[in-house]
């Protein structure tokens, strides 16, 4: 899914069971493709993203729930990133989000549950292994 050629680039993912807490981070269990210049640990803060160089950069992310669900970008841990925030009001729906964003060096981006409950990331009745249900794309444009 290149948006621009060259770009430093990262795809972070999720499978299987995980409940997000009321206001906190997916954590992504998978990396995907990641280039120079995008940092992702599955062990070490897995909800953290971290981008090594400043830059515009594209966002998308995808969240499949068991309910209704709210979900924003945030920068550092505590600054939500304006246009990032999208909704799902029903269930069994994807929730997908993008934005574009500058970034400084070593900043670092999470997805957060806004709500003030818990929600379930959805996993599928018949055991498909490696259902993907959360996901997060990040490519440098500039």
């Amino acid at each position: 899914m290149p948006l621009a050629s060259g770009g430093e680039s990262g795809y972070v993912f999720t499978t299987g069971r995980q409940i997000v807490p009321a206001k906190g981070d997916i954590a992504f269990t998978t990396n995907g493709k990641l280039t120079s210049g995008i940092v992702h640990s599955t062990t070490a803060s897995p909800e953290r993203i971290t981008v090594t160089n400043a830059g515009l950069y594209v966002i998308l992310y995808s969240v499949s729930s068991i309910g209704p669900d709210v979900f924003s970008l945030f920068l550092n841990g505590k600054d939500e990133i304006d246009g990032s925030t999208y909704i799902s009001n029903d269930y069994n729906q994807q929730n997908t989000g993008y934005v574009l964003v500058n970034l400084n060096a070593n900043s670092y981006v999470t997805l957060r549950n806004r709500l003030h409950q818990s929600i379930y990331l959805q996993i599928p009745n018949d055991n498909i292994p490696d259902f993907v249900n959360a996901s997060l794309f990040i490519q440098k444009v500039n």
